[in-house]
């Protein structure tokens, strides 16, 4: 079955779909990122960065394959 593959995100920050599903003998991933256009108050800027961080470690796991008997 598909998998969803994006943490939940502060949605003042962005908001991205991802997904995993095998396809015939293809495992297809894809994933989409939206930033909304604006500006927030300097004490925003942390939670700014980690919704950020919490992106890239979407794009940054590793991917394994592994064999079965």
């Amino acid at each position: 079955p598909p998998a969803d593959l994006c943490p939940k995100l502060d949605p003042r920050f962005g908001s991205c779909q991802g997904r995993s599903q095998l396809e015939t003998n293809q495992l297809v991933l894809t994933f989409d990122c939206h930033r909304p256009m604006g500006s927030f108050p300097p004490a925003d800027y942390a939670a700014f960065r980690e919704t950020m961080a919490q992106v890239l470690s979407v794009l940054e796991r590793d991917v394994t394959f592994a064999a079965q008997d």
